[in-house]
């Protein structure tokens, strides 16, 4: 059995401008008080990628959104994985291991 923590939550309703702008971003950063160097985007596509970017935020990339792994690592993903269930099997070698 899977528990699921949400502490913040920001969508594209809370912010000016959507991605590739990272105004989502800074705003969940800001709801949880962390810092871009304390976090890590899980995201599937290269919009996501670059919009992290832009305030210095790790991204891993997901396949499942329907781009390449060479897209996906060509917009600055640091790792990539076939889906969420992957990342977690995959948990040990993962960036979000620390």
């Amino acid at each position: 059995m899977w528990v699921i923590l949400i502490e913040a939550q920001a969508t594209k309703s809370d912010v000016q401008h959507s991605k590739p702008r990272p105004d989502v971003f800074v705003r969940a950063l800001n709801l949880l008080h962390l810092p871009s160097q304390d976090a890590i985007v899980i995201g599937d596509t290269p919009y996501d990628v670059v919009a992290a970017k832009k305030i210095e935020l790790r991204t891993i990339g997901l396949l499942c959104g329907g781009f390449s792994e060479d897209e996906l690592i060509r917009a600055g993903a640091v790792a990539i994985f076939d889906d969420p269930a992957h990342l977690l099997a995959s948990y040990a070698r993962s960036p979000l291991r620390g």
